[in-house]
């Protein structure tokens, strides 16, 4: 679940498994890139009240923490990793290039290692063809901009991504690193997670010195509308990786969650203005598979 821990791994593979990917390139600013869609009108909207209070808490909840969940999962396995002391190559198309410090690779067009092919054009871009690695089937095309060892930019278009449990398509989203700061951005995407469909348009996952921010629609049948997502105050975790502070807003058509993390973990909601529940931890919201039968 997303309350429960955003994983740092997001900015880890950021910085290694896209590096890894593709080669120095100039066509993208990553998340600046990405466009935005028309946001949900009022009428798209759903009203939130206290019968259905449980299915929109599980359905953005756990819709946002499914979503990035599987974004972790495309930077942890983007094929073409490799580690090689401590360096970190900055490669055009067939060569290898190191930077002391980090990690290092060698890229060329190539078959992948369960099916499938990468080919690696000359402009920086990267395009995946059926490609199968590490548990995951990805299709469509990606570019990247590297401006030093710490900062870059990633760009895809029409990206399929299939797990074991689901699949995610992009649109167009993007991502820009700098050092332990990233913003991912995603213009409209639509992912199936064990059965369970779930929409986004407009939505940004920022994290930096202040914590994690979200921003963005989120939908799913369940819910039977679309509802805005924001962060008040911005998601943060202790050393143990226990969310100690945050507030989440979730509204709906002229309606509106707060959902609010004290510093012991447990977390009051309330709905549209009054208290609605308090619960221990984040893993004691309602669940989809339980409020959404």
């Amino acid at each position: 679940m997303f309350l429960s821990y955003f994983r740092k791994s997001a900015v880890m593979a950021l910085g290694a498994g896209i590096v890894s990917l593709v080669m120095v390139g100039c066509g993208t600013d990553g998340a600046s890139d990405v466009g935005n869609v028309p946001p949900p009108s009022t009428s798209e909207k759903v009203t939130i009240t206290a019968a259905n209070a449980d299915k929109v808490l599980a359905s953005t909840v756990g819709g946002v923490g499914k979503i990035a969940g599987m974004i972790d999962d495309i930077m942890d396995k983007l094929p073409g990793l490799s580690k090689s002391g401590t360096s970190y190559a900055v490669a055009s198309s067939g060569e290898s290039l190191s930077v002391p410090g980090k990690i290092s690779l060698s890229l060329a067009s190539r078959d992948c290692a369960d099916g499938g092919n990468v080919e690696v054009g000359f402009d920086g871009s990267v395009e995946f063809n059926n490609c199968q690695e590490r548990g995951v089937i990805l299709d469509g095309t990606g570019i990247v901009s590297i401006s030093s060892s710490s900062k870059y930019d990633i760009q895809f278009t029409n990206l399929t991504a299939t797990f074991s449990t689901g699949t995610l398509f992009l649109s167009d989203a993007g991502a820009s690193v700098d050092g332990g700061n990233f913003t991912f951005k995603i213009e409209t995407g639509n992912a199936v997670v064990q059965g369970i469909g779930i929409d986004v348009k407009n939505f940004t996952i920022t994290r930096d010195a202040s914590g994690t921010i979200v921003t963005g629609s989120i939908k799913t049948a369940c819910m039977g509308g679309w509802a805005d997502v924001t962060t008040a105050v911005p998601l943060r975790y202790n050393a143990n990786k226990v969310l100690t502070g945050g507030v989440l807003v979730v509204s709906g058509n002229a309606s509106e969650m707060r959902i609010a993390v004290n510093a012991d973990g447990s977390i009051d909601v309330t709905l549209n203005g009054p208290h609605y529940a308090s619960y221990p931890s984040a893993s004691d919201l309602p669940q989809y598979n339980a409020v959404c039968p």
